[in-house]
């Protein structure tokens, strides 16, 4: 849109012309106001003046602009940063029951693999517990439970990690007890945005 400049003489300056003008450059309805209401050359040069400060002014936004865009860019390159050591180098360093992330694996908002992900039964610490579904090549169907936890919501500190990697090693110790009252681990899957859990499904349903 066209620079809107309001000359407002001096004259005015103790009427309701002078408030209303000030009114208008406050709510930017104009640009800015020439007071004295010059005019001939005095008028160009005070134009030229004024479309001089405009000049300036939209270069220092542009400048913060683009010094914002680049902390934006740095924050997004630390946090890529920070999910690759935390969910690959963490994992296959130090969390070694935490499987190593796998791109190849399917997953959408209601599957992960083969598995339908279903009915919600709890929300726990970390993520949420689900029903799960897989039809076998014979025809059957597994049900089972997942615990879906997803890592774009949860925010995870190296202590957080520890805690799922310590449950996934208790999980897979007790697989070696066939105890018929102990739900044991199937699956876990590790994909770029969750870690699903599969394990029996117990209890009544």
């Amino acid at each position: 849109p066209p620079v809107f400049l309001l000359p407002v003489g001096d004259a005015c300056s103790t009427t309701e012309s002078m408030v209303s003008a000030r009114n208008f450059l406050n709510a930017g309805w104009i640009d800015d106001v020439l007071w004295g209401a010059p005019t001939s050359w005095a008028l160009v040069l005070a134009i030229n003046a004024k479309l001089r400060q405009l000049g300036a002014h939209i270069t220092e936004l542009q400048d913060r602009s683009r010094h914002r865009a680049a902390m934006l860019d740095a924050v997004e390159d630390r946090t890529e940063a920070l999910n690759m050591t935390r969910w690959q180098y963490l994992p296959s360093r130090l969390l070694h029951n935490i499987p190593h992330l796998r791109s190849d694996i399917p997953e959408g908002s209601d599957y992960v693999a083969s598995f339908s992900i279903g009915a919600k039964l709890i929300r726990g610490l970390f993520g949420t517990m689900h029903v799960a579904t897989n039809t076998r090549e014979n025809g059957r169907t597994l049900r089972c439970s997942m615990l879906v936890i997803d890592k774009e919501r949860y925010t995870f500190s190296f202590v957080s990690l520890k805690m799922i990697n310590h449950h996934l090693r208790l999980m897979q110790d007790l697989n070696q007890s066939r105890h018929p009252n102990i739900s044991h681990l199937l699956h876990v899957y590790h994909t770029p945005k969750r870690i699903c859990v599969c394990a029996e499904l117990s209890g009544p349903m």
